[in-house]
């Protein structure tokens, strides 16, 4: 083999060896590409159920979007009807509202006119006394009119019997004429009292048996009768008649309206003075002339006006009841001298307030406790005053007792008790001026 030969060999050698180097970057790449390649495959293959989920989601929509489309054009045809029926009822409208304006006019007119009698009737009866006489003699005379018209039917030629019969029927008209006026004089004079000082309702809700007035002879008949039996007033003791009256009343069911209202004045009171309060229980001695003013209730320098209404459940405590407590708190600071900085009005009542009362109580800073109920209290007023010779005596009255409303429990050593055995072992006795036997 010559140098030439050789020198190929190598040669070629040379060029083996470097197309194997190029053979295996280009296997490289190929594994490179064939790795792309996969991968590409894989994101194809998520691009593609991507495809189908939107393809799936647009199918959806489409069903909506026929759906709507459907929609759309029966509520286009129901538009054109009800566009129709418009086209046809406008004129009809049109008559209406034309006529609404006319009777709107004429409202407005009525209203002015009435607006204007108002006034010229609220100008007539602002000399409210004054005013009533006025109107009772109108009313007196459209009731009496018939009588007058029989006068005048009768009234006419000569004869003496018609005469007298008219002369009669004037006199009948005159003498019913004024006992209307009167009637109404005093129906006027009534609802205005009642306006200015609503207490007046309580009373006028009393019969009025059941009011209690001052007496100056008490009666010889024991009145803790009415609530035992004849076997028991011949067989218990003294004290165990007075408990046992005692407990009745207390379970009584058929109390008056004035002795629920009464109850409930002393059970307010004698919870103020578990607070810490001295309590007047000016209601109960003073009756009707206590101005509103049911407890007077003092401590640390101040002073609360209470008013205590117990009513039936149905009724509403009105505005004109926190004024006229307002009213009287101020009687009081004036009467006593106090400055109403230092006096509280405050109402308490078993029922509820209505708004316009509520808004009054908040603007006069009148305090309310609504729906407030009675509960146990001491009943017994134990008493302490002297003889008729000038000695001490320790009497103590039960509910049902005359003088018990008129009793004031002040003085050093006086106190409410809860039993009869309590107020006559700190030497109290009931009072009386019965006959224990008769």
């Amino acid at each position: 083999m010559g140098i030439f030969d050789i020198f190929n060999i190598n040669e070629i050698k040379s060029e083996a060896s470097k197309t194997q180097k190029e053979l295996n970057v280009s296997q490289q790449e190929l594994e490179k590409t064939r790795y792309n390649l996969g991968k590409s495959q894989d994101e194809l293959k998520k691009t593609q159920k991507e495809l189908e989920d939107v393809y799936f989601k647009f199918s959806e929509l489409l069903v909506d979007y026929n759906q709507v489309k459907s929609d759309f054009s029966n509520n286009q045809q129901r538009l054109m009807d009800v566009s129709s029926q418009f086209a046809k009822l406008n004129p009809e409208f049109i008559k209406l509202h034309r006529e609404y304006d006319t009777v709107l006019t004429d409202y407005t007119k009525l209203k002015s006119d009435l607006e204007h009698r108002q006034k010229t009737l609220e100008c007539f009866l602002s000399s409210n006394l004054t005013a009533f006489p006025f109107l009772a003699g109108m009313i007196a005379d459209y009731l009496t009119f018939d009588l007058e018209i029989l006068a005048k039917k009768l009234d006419w030629g000569s004869n003496i019997q018609r005469e007298k019969k008219v002369k009669s029927i004037r006199e009948i008209r005159a003498d019913a004429k004024a006992k209307i006026e009167e009637a109404k004089i005093a129906t006027y004079q009534l609802e205005y009292l009642r306006t200015l000082f609503p207490a007046i309702d309580d009373i006028l809700e009393t019969d009025y048996k059941d009011l209690t007035f001052t007496k100056t002879t008490i009666s010889e008949y024991d009145p803790i009768r009415n609530y035992i039996s004849k076997e028991e007033w011949h067989s218990l003791s003294e004290s165990e008649k007075n408990q046992l009256a005692l407990d009745r009343y207390i379970e009584s069911r058929k109390k008056t309206k004035w002795q629920i209202g009464r109850d409930y004045e002393l059970y307010v009171g004698y919870k103020y003075s578990l607070k810490g309060y001295k309590v007047d229980f000016y209601g109960s001695y003073m009756g009707l002339e206590d101005l509103g003013r049911d407890l007077i209730a003092k401590k640390d320098g101040k002073t609360l006006i209470i008013q205590c209404k117990y009513w039936s459940q149905k009724k509403y405590i009105h505005e004109k009841h926190i004024a006229q407590l307002y009213g009287t708190a101020i009687c009081y600071s004036l009467q006593n001298n106090t400055a109403f900085e230092t006096v509280t009005p405050v109402l308490i009542t078993n029922t509820s307030l209505s708004d316009m009362a509520k808004k009054f109580a908040e603007y006069l800073s009148v305090t309310a406790v609504e729906n407030y109920e009675s509960g146990e209290f001491p009943r017994i007023k134990c008493n302490i005053g002297r003889d008729e010779y000038g000695f001490t005596t320790k009497i103590y009255h039960l509910p049902m007792d005359q003088q018990y409303d008129s009793v004031k429990i002040d003085k050093k050593g006086e106190f409410f008790a809860f039993t009869v055995k309590e107020a006559e072992e700190k030497g109290f006795r009931r009072a009386y001026k019965w006959h224990p036997n008769s």
